[in-house]
């Protein structure tokens, strides 16, 4: 039993994945701090608002993967195809979510207008910080394959 337990926790493909995800958690600290120009530490864990931002660290963690994959395979397999569409899958579904929460939060905004029936903002405008935009992906996916690619060979 012991030694399942410990191959899955020192399995280069989890591992290489969970350090593209801090590293991604890393540089979204960085920036979200440059933007409120304060040091806000606990980004790292709790993420940009609801776990968004630049860059995606879902995006970091999945491509990362892949990438691993990639290497450990040796090419272009079933297994590396497999992760890829699973990558892709969980990619669209986190910019799908910022999609549907920026028309839910557009209705909101209008409904608040409307009853109100005011130019000045009587109650926060409502926001949500869910989901990510390709930009954020994209950055996401090349902090996760050049981790797997620099990290891989240490393994």
């Amino acid at each position: 039993m012991e030694n399942i337990f410990l191959s899955i926790i020192y399995n280069p493909i989890l591992l290489i994945s969970v350090m593209a995800s801090i590293i991604s958690q890393f540089f979204k600290m960085i920036l979200y701090s440059l933007k409120k120009r304060k040091l806000i530490i606990d980004v790292i864990w709790k993420g940009y608002g609801n776990k968004a931002g630049m860059p995606s660290s879902h995006t970091a963690f999945m491509s990362a993967a892949a990438a691993t994959i990639y290497l450990i395979e040796g090419g272009p397999t079933n297994l590396f195809m497999l992760s890829v569409i699973t990558a892709i899958v969980t990619v669209q579904t986190v910019v799908d979510l910022k999609f549907h929460f920026d028309s839910a939060s557009n209705y909101i905004n209008g409904m608040f207008d409307l009853v109100l029936d005011t130019k000045e903002t009587a109650l926060k405008k409502f926001e949500h910080l869910t989901g990510h935009t390709y930009n954020q992906v994209i950055v996401g996916a090349i902090i996760g394959i050049y981790t797997a690619i620099n990290l891989y060979p240490l393994f």
